[in-house]
């Protein structure tokens, strides 16, 4: 008896799992709750407007890269 007693407190009571097993797989998700920003454009007019407006912001970071680089070269050449 005291042996039972002595494992038990040693092994304590069985505990009900309070996690769920890792093991088991996620659900798959959709592109729409992964990408919520994200819309299809299928009207074609749409999408050279948004291809233009896509190369506008190309060019002036480009723009605004080189401006940077111009004035740190300067800087640099003072020194």
């Amino acid at each position: 008896m005291a042996y039972a007693r002595h494992m038990e407190k040693k092994l304590g009571t069985p505990r009900p799992m309070t996690r769920m097993c890792r093991c088991r797989r996620r659900r798959q998700m959709s592109w729409q709750e992964i990408f919520p920003h994200v819309r299809i454009v299928s009207d074609p007019t749409k999408i050279a407007q948004l291809n233009a407006e896509n190369e506008k912001r190309k060019k002036r970071s480009v723009a605004l890269m080189n401006a940077h680089i111009r004035k740190m070269g300067k800087t640099c050449r003072k020194m």
